[in-house]
C-alpha cells in the first residue's frame, strides 16, 4: 500500500468522523478536499458524490457518482459493480 494510497484513507475517514458527528458541512468539506488532493481516487469521488445527493446537490452529486464509475471502470476496481449500483438507485428517487 502506498503512502498516497494510506493518506486518501486517513482524509476519507475524517469526512466520515465529521459525517457522524452530524457536522455535514464540515464532511462535505473534507470530501470535497479529498477528490482536489486525490483526482484519481474513485472511492473519494463515490463518498463526495453521496454527501452532495444528502444536500440535495443533484447536478453536482451525478456528476461525482459518474465520475467514481468512470475512474473505477479506468482502474479495474472491484468497486465499479457498488458505483453503479448507486448511481442507478441515485437517479431513480425522486429529487425536489
Amino acid at each position: 500500500m502506498s503512502r498516497r494510497h494510506l493518506e486518501g484513507f486517513m482524509v476519507h475517514n475524517i469526512a466520515l468522523e465529521y459525517k457522524e458527528l452530524k457536522n455535514f458541512a464540515a464532511a462535505r468539506a473534507v470530501f470535497k478536499a479529498n477528490v482536489t488532493l486525490f483526482p484519481d481516487n474513485p472511492q473519494a469521488h463515490h463518498s463526495y458524490a453521496k454527501a452532495l445527493a444528502e444536500n440535495k446537490q443533484s447536478q453536482r452529486a451525478i456528476a461525482q457518482y459518474q465520475l467514481a464509475a468512470q475512474l473505477a471502470k479506468q482502474q479495474s476496481s472491484q468497486l465499479l459493480t457498488q458505483y453503479r449500483a448507486d448511481f442507478a438507485d441515485y437517479k431513480t428517487r425522486p429529487k425536489p
